[in-house]
């Protein structure tokens, strides 16, 4: 048995433009089953498929929510849903899905899967074989928002205010442990 995925997608695929881009955005952790092919020389075999599925949005550089929501709701009709961002550049957003999978593969004619390495594990005979998916979607979503690389000054700022902050907790850890030594103090003299 064999099967070949070619493409599967929840939403709009994403540019080339944003993949060179967003450096951290790559095609294959966004759509893991693309170009995907299993065999397996049994003819009674299935294929199971775990799709768990994350709406997703990425917003570019110089995104501005009250802009795109005007262009998104005038020209609904006459760009696809979720190629908003592309039409209008970085004045809307990009409105996708993403998805992670869990895959499992086992023979229906076996009775244990030792093979896999579950000894203890008693499959059941029979069956149909066959490929399957199983989506579940998640009430999540996932915001990828562009931004410019923090400045020498805003690093420094940012080392100052944890300092400041530690210093701050410490000076009232000591005066809490000062407070509590006195108090001690005057309950054994009296």
């Amino acid at each position: 048995m064999t099967h070949i995925i070619h493409k599967l997608r929840f939403g709009p695929q994403l540019p080339e433009e944003l993949y060179s881009r967003w450096k951290w955005t790559h095609q294959d952790t966004i759509n893991p089953l693309d170009k995907s092919e299993h065999k397996t020389n049994e003819v009674r075999y299935n294929f199971l498929y775990f799709v768990k599925v994350v709406s997703t949005s990425y917003l570019p550089l110089g995104w501005d929510p009250t802009l795109s929501s005007e262009a998104h709701s005038q020209a609904h009709r006459d760009i696809p849903l979720g190629n908003h961002g592309v039409f209008f550049g970085s004045q809307g957003s990009i409105e996708t899905h993403q998805y992670s999978v869990t895959s499992h593969q086992r023979s229906l004619d076996a009775e244990d899967a030792s093979a896999d390495g579950h000894k203890e594990r008693q499959h059941a005979r029979g069956g149909i074989p066959s490929v399957m998916f199983n989506y579940e979607i998640s009430p999540m979503k996932v915001i990828n928002r562009e931004t410019r690389p923090k400045s020498l000054s805003a690093f420094f700022t940012g080392v100052c205010a944890v300092i400041g902050g530690t210093l701050t907790v410490a000076a009232a850890v000591d005066r809490l442990l000062y407070e509590g030594s006195l108090r001690v103090k005057k309950l054994h003299k009296s």
